[in-house]
């Protein structure tokens, strides 16, 4: 089962969110002044997804020296991978 993902990432002005199936999908971006408040809100839709419907669903958190660093997961992966 494919996980959604929601995508912390800096932006022009700040933070933005993007909702997607797969690494940096290209799904519609909402903006935040600060990491924080788009942390909090990814992980609210995150969390949120996984009650409602049992979906895998995940965050993942760029930094601001553009390297991903921090991510949570919610549900158990049926076929996790090896290693």
């Amino acid at each position: 089962m494919d996980r959604k993902y929601w995508y912390v990432v800096m932006h022009l002005n700040g933070w933005a969110v993007r909702e997607g199936e797969g690494l940096l999908a290209a799904g519609a971006a909402r903006q935040f002044r600060t990491q924080d408040e788009a942390m909090e809100f990814a992980r609210l839709h995150a969390r949120s997804t996984h009650a409602s419907s049992g979906r895998l669903t995940g965050v993942r958190v760029q930094g601001s020296d553009a390297r991903w660093r921090e991510a949570w997961h919610y549900g158990e992966d049926a076929y996790p991978q090896a290693g």
